[in-house]
């Protein structure tokens, strides 16, 4: 079965979490750094659902092999190049989550 799917937007790195423990409580509060990325995981999550209900009813199974993903970005052109004319790509590697 192949999935695939388009999600528009601007990817966003995970960021670091941190775990805050208050006085008289049994569990953490755990937080997220970049406040930006529940939006750019839910955007995510919602394409890959709609893609899911689209497939047929016979390929929505439990998965017992492997799993393979192949992700493609597409980002916007630097600024200090857009008058240019020049191709220029991404040059910064990024995250991977």
């Amino acid at each position: 079965m192949t999935l695939a799917f388009t999600v528009y937007g601007t990817a966003l790195p995970k960021g670091n979490h941190r775990a805050l423990l208050l006085k008289g409580m049994k569990f953490p509060i755990i937080t997220e750094s970049n406040r930006a990325v529940i939006s750019w995981q839910q955007l995510v999550a919602e394409g890959a659902s709609h893609a899911l209900q689209a497939a047929p009813e016979a390929d929505r199974a439990l998965l017992n092999d492997g799993v393979r993903a192949t992700i493609m970005f597409y980002f916007t052109r630097p600024k200090k190049y857009a008058k240019r004319g020049v191709f220029v790509p991404h040059c910064v590697a990024p995250d991977v989550d």
